[in-house]
């Protein structure tokens, strides 16, 4: 199951402690957790994606957040947050109740998709058992493993023999 729970952060915390989330994993909701020290105390007063390239967005979160009975919860609808894959980063302003003070903490997400084929990692998608790879036409040519260094080859007719690796079937490195 989708771990939907997180932490509210310092600012110079926020992106270390950025979570990777998948868009097909996200859940109705997600739960943000504050800091218990000061918890009780803080009263939100406004939501913000804080790191888009037009400046922060003030979001309108009236039906969308909720917090029962001061617990050290926020229970978000996700749809609230930017769905698009990348960085995000949201700040959560609260005032405290005791002094008045704002208190701003800040929650940040990398969120990904499960479509290799618009990622940067296309060339871990497609092997099989067999050493079949869909990306590679029946010569093997502008494939990935064509186009490394062939320096060190000791021969063509060994990178052609399908018999020499179960991965891909080019590769004389490879066995089993």
């Amino acid at each position: 199951m989708f771990d939907n729970r997180f932490k509210l952060h310092k600012y110079d915390e926020a992106s270390i402690n950025s979570v990777v989330l998948n868009v097909n994993q996200l859940e109705y909701f997600t739960y943000l957790e504050l800091p218990h020290d000061i918890a009780k105390f803080l009263s939100l007063y406004c939501v913000q994606e804080f790191n888009t390239p037009k400046g922060p967005i003030e979001l309108d979160y009236s039906n969308k957040i909720t917090r029962e009975c001061l617990r050290p919860w926020l229970k978000i609808e996700t749809s609230i947050f930017n769905t698009e894959c990348g960085f995000h980063m949201y700040k959560f302003q609260f005032v405290d109740t005791r002094t008045t003070d704002v208190v701003s903490l800040y929650f940040a997400y990398n969120l990904q998709n499960s479509n290799p084929d618009k990622t940067s990692y296309i060339y871990m998608k497609g092997r099989n058992a067999e050493g079949f790879n869909p990306f590679e036409d029946g010569d093997g040519a502008g494939s990935a493993s064509n186009t490394s260094d062939n320096s060190d080859s000791d021969s063509d007719d060994s990178k052609n023999d399908s018999s020499s690796c179960c991965c891909c079937g080019k590769c004389k490195y490879c066995s089993k």
